[in-house]
């Protein structure tokens, strides 16, 4: 039973991500190129943030029902809103559309993270999770190139038609998901007592979190700026650049699949920091697109081994009952830091060297990261 709901998982990973990819990569390229607006650009990434500010009160939904059905009605939601893109494509109806996608994706990823715990044992989730990475990383590495490929070659519609079969596929996989460890919790918690309640590790993992999720939330917006009008190259190489990213991803969770029983999550999350910092230091200091591709790596590096060690430090220690709240209430933390971080960004880039700005970026996590390696055994 663990491997088919492993394969199912598989299956309704890569597509879920294929298509997440295509859209983010493909709309993005959209909007700059009609544009040629960071705010603009800042707006997109907005809209796909601020709606954690709405999905922490579903928490508890996500604790009462069958996640794999939530998770296959939200695909489905996913196919709607799709075809309604399809109709208009006006500059406010796609950061409507992008907004609404987003809270769905905020909400089936609580649901997929507290559904691990009741698909699979505790000593299997790091391993499942490096899986599951894995083939986001493999998606990433594709996704990104065929985004860039039809946003040069085709009109946008061709983009969204690739996403709505995707999430059908993935809609279908996860109704099929069997789930028989389920702890259903119908009890109610009230918003403002879900953060203290929480015991003191997973307080110190979200606020590490927090910090790491500024420091992308500041950094994400940059990448196309940096890539166009500081290195001088088209904005395809964006797609370029998340494939180049997905390599990175792709290294990373080849690596913990080999040392999974070998490694803790804490020594996941610190290396994970120390990475993203030097992938930073890396793009602040690149003058070809090439050297811009070394830090790219090291970001999907980063992309693997920070959440990997986030989530499974959280699904280890957090209670089973209660691990939709728990996740939505860690989501809702973080992504408004990032929202902080990506509300910045737009004065910071009118102040501020984009260099000087990477290069801040890359000091601040990597001191985080020595931090975290101190003080990890006495509080996490």
């Amino acid at each position: 039973m663990m491997e088919r709901n492993l394969w199912l998982l598989v299956i309704a990973r890569f597509f879920g991500e294929f298509a997440s990819y295509i859209f983010d990569v493909g709309v993005l390229i959209y909007l700059y190129s009609e544009t040629e607006s960071m705010a603009v650009v800042s707006g997109f990434f907005l809209t796909q943030i601020l709606p954690a500010l709405f999905t922490m009160f579903f928490g508890k939904y996500i604790d009462q029902y069958r996640k794999n059905r939530i998770v296959c009605l939200l695909n489905i939601s996913k196919v709607i809103c799709m075809s309604l893109f399809l109709l208009n494509k006006q500059f406010y109806t796609i950061l409507i559309i992008n907004f609404v996608l987003s809270w769905i994706g905020t909400v089936e990823n609580n649901t997929i993270n507290a559904m691990m715990t009741d698909v699979f044992s505790s000593n299997k989730l790091i391993q499942v999770g490096s899986i599951l990475s894995f083939l986001s990383s493999f998606s990433m590495i594709v996704a990104p190139m065929v985004a860039a490929y039809l946003a040069k070659y085709f009109s946008i519609n061709i983009n969204i038609w690739f996403c709505i079969v995707c999430f059908g596929i993935t809609a279908l996989a996860y109704s099929l998901v069997n789930i028989q460890l389920q702890v259903i919790n119908s009890g109610e918690e009230k918003i403002c007592q879900k953060f203290i309640n929480l015991n003191k590790k997973i307080k110190w993992i979200i606020s590490f979190w927090s910090i790491f999720m500024f420091c992308i939330g500041i950094a994400a917006p940059l990448e196309i700026k940096m890539i166009e009008d500081v290195l001088g190259m088209d904005g395809s190489y964006y797609g370029v650049g998340n494939t180049v990213e997905g390599i990175g991803m792709l290294l990373a969770s080849g690596v913990i699949l080999k040392i999974v029983k070998k490694i803790d999550e804490k020594y996941i999350v610190g290396i994970g920091l120390f990475t993203a910092g030097l992938s930073y230091l890396f793009i602040a200091f690149s003058f070809r697109i090439f050297a811009y591709y070394i830090g790219a790596i090291l970001v999907g590096i980063t992309a693997v081994l920070c959440p990997l060690g986030f989530r499974s430090s959280i699904q280890l220690y957090g209670e089973k009952a209660n691990m939709g709240q728990i996740f939505s209430t860690s989501r809702f933390v973080v992504l408004i830091a990032r929202a902080l971080g990506t509300f910045c960004v737009g004065q910071l880039v009118l102040k501020c060297n984009i260099r000087i700005i990477y290069i801040i970026i890359g000091i601040i996590l990597i001191s985080v990261a020595f931090v975290y390696q101190r003080i990890k055994e006495k509080f996490i």
